[in-house]
């Protein structure tokens, strides 16, 4: 598989082209529709990365995921990043204070 196997629809390339120029969608976000527009323009996954910003395996990333769930791929997954240190009664506690 690689980066030049993506192959769109009219309504897909319409949605990322939307989400690169959006001023109301993340920078994350148009950048990985832009990984992916490059990607089906034949671009290379080493060219796409220069170009975006993105390492050689994040590019990879983004391709796989689109290619295998297609634009919900792009969107980050539920119950990413940081978790609390604190236990719930305790944010809780914070909260009411705060």
């Amino acid at each position: 598989m690689s980066a030049q196997d993506i192959v769109l629809s009219p309504e897909e390339s319409a949605e990322l082209s939307r989400r690169t120029r959006s001023a109301t969608i993340s920078q994350r976000d148009g950048r990985r529709a832009r990984v992916i527009l490059l990607a089906a323009q034949g671009c290379s996954r080493v060219e796409i990365a220069r170009l975006v910003g993105f390492s050689l395996r994040s590019v990879t990333l983004w391709c796989k995921r689109f290619q295998e769930q297609g634009l919900d791929g792009l969107i980050d997954k539920p119950g990413r990043g940081r978790k609390s240190f604190l236990p719930p009664d305790a944010m809780a506690r914070v909260l009411e204070k705060v």
